[in-house]
């Protein structure tokens, strides 16, 4: 009993040091560039904050956004793919591993990826496609006009219990598969020249069902590799504008 509480001290020391070493580094984050004393300095700060207590997600999570905009891709995706680990839904975490996925060229095929990789990558090319065509439909009125009340307001509900950080963030980015299904049903007219509504619903419904497995890093099942012939699918549609 004594050594389990002596390890659990040790490991509250740890994270309590780590939490220290991350606040100081979102601080020094926060500063205008001109006053930041230099990018390699918050950098260790994130990384020895991991180093102290290996399970500091937010420092891999905010390292792997300050990597990626140094262009350090391939650095980043380690750190936020870590950081999924331990917060799937964090969309701050997929938002920047996605701009990695696609910037690291050995991603340009898509034999190098994984399920899930692919199954970020193709729920970002979703809403991107959504936002493109309603915007040019409904201009800067797309949300309101474009989107179900429903779907709105389940967004909106789902921002304000994500992480503190990402309560600023875009409402889309709060959508699930089977929201994205409501939309196309929403808006036939704009879609219908683009994707067969009914098919990619009944797809959309059921890359939702295998969202859960994939981002918990359950065993994979056969019906898994549905997600590639998915992305290869709306890829070409991407590439038709």
């Amino acid at each position: 009993m004594q050594k389990e509480v002596l390890l659990e001290n040790s490991v509250n020391t740890d994270r309590k040091l780590a939490m220290s070493l991350y606040y100081k580094a979102k601080e020094l984050m926060h500063q205008p560039l001109n006053k930041i004393p230099s990018l390699k300095e918050i950098e260790d700060l994130f990384k020895e904050s991991i180093e102290v207590y290996p399970n500091m997600w937010a420092s891999k999570l905010f390292l792997g956004e300050l990597l990626f905009k140094q262009e350090k891709y391939k650095e980043a995706e380690i750190y936020l793919k870590d950081a999924i680990n331990y917060v799937p839904d964090s969309v701050l975490a997929k938002y920047y591993l996605v701009e990695c996925l696609k910037m690291n060229e050995q991603n340009k095929n898509v034999d190098n990826m994984d399920y899930r990789e692919m199954l970020y990558i193709l729920e970002n090319n979703i809403r991107n496609f959504i936002k493109n065509a309603l915007h040019t439909e409904f201009k800067e009125d797309w949300w309101d006009r474009g989107i179900p009340s429903p779907v709105r307001a389940k967004c909106a509900g789902r921002r304000e219990q994500a992480l503190k950080e990402e309560r600023n963030e875009e409402l889309l980015l709060f959508a699930d598969f089977y929201h994205y299904k409501e939309i196309f049903n929403a808006n036939k007219k704009i879609f219908a020249n683009h994707i067969d509504i009914r098919k990619w619903g009944e797809k959309l419904t059921f890359v939702e069902s295998l969202r859960n497995s994939i981002a918990h890093n359950r065993p994979f099942t056969k019906s898994s590799s549905k997600i590639k012939e998915y992305y290869l699918e709306f890829e070409k549609i991407m590439n038709k504008g």
